[in-house]
Formats: C-alpha cells, sequence, structure tokens
C-alpha cells in the first residue's frame, strides 16, 4: 500500500518493485488511517508504506476490528521514528516489524 502524493523516489522505486515482483498493489488517495487498514485487511497485504506520521496514527487509534494478520512489515520513510513510537507499536503489533530506512541507506529485499 503506497499512499498519494507519489513525490519523492521512495514511493515511486517501491511501486516499480512491486509490479516488477507481481505484487498487489494498493495506492491509497487519502490518508484516512480506518480506509488503510480496511485496504490492508481485504487485500491481505504483506507491507505498507508509510511516513512516520502513519506509525503514530496506529499506536495512538483505537481501531482494533480489522484483521492485519497478513501484514508482516512496515516500511517507513521521512524522519527517524522515536524510540517510544517503536516500542509502543511492539507492544500493540507485535507481529509487524517497522523497517526504518529514514537512517539508513539501502535497503534490500
Amino acid at each position: 500500500m503506497i499512499r498519494r502524493p507519489l513525490f519523492g523516489y521512495f514511493r515511486i522505486i517501491n511501486m516499480i518493485k512491486a509490479a516488477s515482483m507481481g505484487e498487489t498493489l494498493v495506492l491509497m488517495e487519502t490518508s484516512d488511517l480506518e480506509a488503510e487498514l480496511k485496504a490492508a485487511q481485504n487485500y491481505k497485504l504483506n507491507y505498507c508504506v508509510g511516513p512516520p506520521s502513519f506509525i503514530v496514527a496506529m499506536v495512538k487509534s483505537e481501531l482494533t476490528k480489522y484483521d492485519l494478520g497478513s501484514l508482516r512489515f512496515l516500511l517507513s520513510r521521512g524522519a527517524p521514528l522515536g524510540k517510544e513510537v517503536s516500542a509502543n507499536f511492539k507492544v500493540k503489533f507485535p507481529n509487524i516489524e517497522i523497517l526504518d530506512v529514514s537512517t539508513t541507506n539501502t535497503l534490500i529485499f
């Protein structure tokens, strides 16, 4: 799942990766957390690309009705995640790993 707008290379690279590997790509028009969680459930997404604000919203959200069992990775880009946010995310979503690529130069799939 990738959210618009599509400026910056990171989102474009992930779209090319998804297309070249035959993955399902969900392009979101808005930054609506409930719509994104519903899409993750309905399309059984393995990974999602989003800014740190998306991860913070997931941690703070009371939305627990969505089945995110297929979601394994969240790729975060834009700003480093704080240790507290990462720790709280792991408590709430123990089966989803955050890949904070804002602090790394290379990401290998």
